[in-house]
């Protein structure tokens, strides 16, 4: 990804920015939260382990989505520790405390990203902030006997494995022990917790790796023999299982840099270790073998950082634009979109990735030909996984240049035509005359001129005209619309017409044609009734529909100029066979 994908010079055109609602409600904290314990019992879970656990600022988090869901089946999860922060996704995070829920209560845990299991079996001294007292002894003893949890959570592992290649790009330091070595370290993990805290249950969690294939042939070694030594570890000190975390994983689907878990992936870890830890305190109840409400299967969840970016417009020429785009906590790339406000054409223009920044400026030139007016807005992502479901309030631009107003045109009709008058736009080098009938689609005229004969109209209908200043095949605003209606020849009086009778009660009339003519009405009435209307006719003839036999009727003919009516002609007399 590019962080500029072109160098653009900004030109003396002026731009007329406006900001436009957003196209998408960002994720706001509820009015109030309601974290009050339901009506179940209370577990206290202590999770040590790496940034699996820890997760970053943005996220939901595996431990939000087991707390939830364990709570809807009557179970309080109260997690403890004496870390309640998540990781940052970039060095210029604003917070690391910025969960995606806030009204998440439950945050505590002892997780760090890039934490091994063999650190937690260190000696060393540290204070415990719930008694206030010093602790000599490893960490996890420590944490133990300070926190006093029901169940202990092992997940860690990844970060002690050594690559089978030492100087591959997944060596970081810190990896340096065989399956075996990891192993001891987790026997030794489990005894530790059961000394500072007889009768605790432990779960410990098989390495969960997608992300370095030399590191995964070692974890499927140690996940191999994980359960079998955590079954031959004696039991009578406090339950002891293992939690398989890649029951329901998709791998590098679940993630958005190949290990770190997207908001789906979190639901897939949730429901793995409800059903580990389950095993170890039959407390906890396991998300997929409720028969509660709560689905069999983890939901699917909407992806990507839930909070939009925001887009801003430095400036632009006439074929470029430059743009502000700002992330909010917990994303690290943006993808633009640009809609040309004209065709309503959408493009995606490439992705930007922010790298350590939250703000970073970026110029399109995925523009059309002609200056036209854009709109932009972002999607934000973290990694792959890129919130398509929430986007950024849109800017528009308008990079055409002032063209200038026409005004009110002013109209005057004539036979079939309407003539419009409009003063000239300051720098228009052209004018479309549009024109239409109500409720029709638009025809237009192009003239250089400051007025335009409309001709070839109905006489008699209505028209509505509009002028439009054109600079450079580039539209102004168009004037205000304007009603017109063309005038007609109201045609004399025809000769009056002759009459024959036919059978069946028909009769045909035929008359001479009118000059300016373009239809015909026959009209129709028996003695003392008003006229009505036999039927319409371009021709000079019309033959009736049947008539009732031995009527007297009176038949004449009107010549229409469109939709302006001429003189009635002379009646003749007919009576109907």
């Amino acid at each position: 990804m590019t962080r500029y994908l072109r160098a653009g010079l900004l030109g003396s055109l002026l731009l007329a920015l406006c900001v436009v609602l957003p196209t998408s409600a960002s994720v706001t904290a509820a009015a109030t939260c309601d974290n009050a314990p339901v009506a179940g019992p209370t577990v206290k879970v202590l999770v040590i382990g790496d940034s699996l656990t820890n997760q970053f600022a943005g996220d939901y988090t595996w431990r939000y989505r087991f707390w939830q869901y364990e709570r809807k089946n009557g179970v309080n999860i109260d997690f403890v520790g004496p870390v309640d922060t998540l990781l940052p996704v970039t060095e210029s995070e604003t917070s690391n405390d910025d969960y995606a829920d806030p009204c998440f209560n439950q945050r505590d845990h002892d997780s760090v990203g890039g934490k091994d299991l063999a650190t937690t079996l260190t000696i060393t001294q540290r204070y415990c902030q719930p008694n206030q007292t010093w602790y000599d002894g490893t960490e996890v003893a420590w944490a133990t006997s300070c926190y006093q949890p029901d169940v202990v959570l092992g997940f860690m592992g990844y970060n002690d494995l050594k690559p089978l290649n030492a100087s591959s790009p997944a060596y970081q330091g810190h990896h340096g022990y065989t399956p075996a070595e990891l192993l001891t370290n987790a026997q030794a993990f489990v005894t530790e917790v059961q000394t500072a805290k007889p009768g605790t249950a432990v779960a410990m969690a098989t390495v969960l790796s997608t992300k370095a294939p030399q590191v995964v042939v070692n974890a499927t070694a140690y996940n191999a023999s994980l359960e079998t030594a955590m079954a031959a570890m004696p039991q009578t000190n406090g339950p002891i299982g293992v939690v398989d975390p890649t029951v329901d994983w998709k791998g590098a689907a679940d993630t958005w840099d190949g290990y770190h878990p997207t908001a789906n992936g979190e639901m897939h870890l949730a429901w793995d270790i409800s059903e580990g830890l389950s095993a170890v305190d039959p407390t906890i109840v396991d998300l997929r073998a409720t028969g509660l409400p709560t689905p069999a299967i983890p939901p699917v969840e909407p992806i990507g950082p839930r909070l939009p970016g925001t887009v801003s417009v430095l400036g632009g020429t006439k074929d470029s634009v430059q743009l502000s785009l700002t992330l909010p906590d917990g994303a690290n790339n943006a993808v633009p979109f640009e809609r040309d406000m004209r065709t309503g054409t959408v493009t995606q223009l490439p992705s930007v990735d922010l790298g350590t920044a939250k703000t970073q400026t970026m110029t399109t030139t995925v523009l059309n030909l002609d200056p036209d007016q854009y709109q932009f807005w972002t999607e934000v992502g973290r990694g792959s996984a890129v919130a398509t479901d929430i986007t950024s309030a849109a800017v528009t631009v308008d990079l055409r240049p002032s063209i200038g107003v026409v005004g009110r045109p002013a109209a005057s009709s004539s036979l079939h035509a309407v003539q419009v008058r409009w003063s000239a736009a300051a720098t228009a080098d052209r004018y479309l005359v549009r024109f239409r009938r109500p409720g029709s689609a638009w025809s237009s005229r192009s003239t250089t001129a400051t007025s335009y004969r409309v001709e070839g109209l109905l006489a008699g209908a209505t028209y509505q005209l509009q002028v439009i200043p054109v600079r450079s095949n580039i539209m102004g605003s168009p004037s205000a619309v304007i009603t017109a209606v063309a005038r007609g020849t109201v045609n004399p009086a025809l000769p009056r017409p002759r009459v024959t009778r036919l059978t069946h009660h028909r009769i045909r009339v035929t008359w001479k044609r009118s000059a300016h003519a373009t239809r015909y009405q026959v009209l129709i009435r028996t003695k003392g009734r008003s006229w009505h209307t036999l039927g319409w006719t371009t021709a000079t003839t019309l033959t009736s529909r049947r008539l009732v036999a031995r009527r007297h009727y009176a038949v004449a003919v009107v010549g229409w100029d469109s939709y302006v009516a001429g003189r009635r002609s002379a009646a003749t007399a007919v009576t109907a066979r």
